[in-house]
């Protein structure tokens, strides 16, 4: 068996012994039947054997799906930077960049998780489940204020993914008319009590205006307050809009 110096500095080999790559091939299987925790117990025991060893990057990440479909999503994290610090194979490494970004994405970090996701999508095929990576990369970018790139990447969900359950989402997104975000106060049928609510909304001290939307044939017009470049504006400035309308969301979403 061929052994190398790795990047962590220890002296490692290249390959699993047989019965281990055994265990990860049944691991895998279980994994993929919804066997987590007897999955994760088999992952263990190869990667307490065998910490160091490069093929061992495929036990820390498929460990990293247990521990996340688990719910137990910091260890998750925790083994796909190790996955990522052993991995030699590209594939591998955008597989585990992909998953890195999910974890970033639903702990709200928009910066890691874009990261994540721009070194993913630049070895990951174009085909499901990688159009929700590319979704939310774009969704990422928004949040940080960049929204062209953020439209460029919806765009490319809608062109390359038609039948994808993604595709909505994206082309929802693309419909929003203005690069930033807002606060959506109400939804109403009426025009006069459209601008009633938005005069309550300027009457506190919010700049409000009131739009015009097609929702499932019919026309409503909303109200909003503020426009806001990245997300974390809108969201310091959401309280203060729900004290006067306590249903207040930010949107696009």
């Amino acid at each position: 068996m061929v052994c190398v110096v790795l990047v962590l500095g220890a002296t490692g080999c290249v390959e699993l012994p047989p019965h281990a790559k055994t265990q990860m091939v049944q691991a895998e299987k279980e994994f993929r039947s919804g066997q987590y925790d007897s999955a994760k117990s088999k992952l263990d025991e190869v990667i307490q054997a065998y910490p160091s060893v490069l093929e061992t990057s495929e036990a820390y990440y498929l460990r990293a799906q247990c521990l996340a479909n688990r719910g137990n999503r910091g260890a998750a994290q925790s083994d796909i930077e190790r996955c990522l610090a052993l991995s030699k194979n590209s594939d591998l490494t955008a597989r585990a960049h992909a998953t890195a970004g999910e974890l970033a994405f639903e702990a709200g970090d928009a910066k890691k998780s874009s990261e994540h996701f721009r070194q993913a999508l630049r070895n990951l095929p174009e085909r499901p489940p990688y159009d929700l990576a590319r979704f939310r990369y774009g969704v990422c970018l928004a949040q940080m204020g960049e929204w062209k790139n953020a439209r460029d990447q919806w765009d490319a969900v809608v062109r390359g993914y038609p039948g994808s359950s993604i595709t909505g989402q994206a082309q929802r997104m693309l419909a929003w008319p203005g690069d930033f975000f807002s606060i959506q106060c109400g939804a109403y049928r009426d025009a006069a009590a459209a601008s009633k609510q938005a005069q309550k909304m300027r009457s506190a001290g919010h700049s409000a205006r009131t739009e015009k939307r097609q929702r499932d044939g019919e026309t409503l017009h909303m109200v909003y307050v503020g426009q806001y470049l990245r997300l974390n504006q809108a969201q310091e400035a959401l309280g203060r809009v729900r004290q006067h309308a306590p249903g207040a969301v930010i949107v696009p979403q």
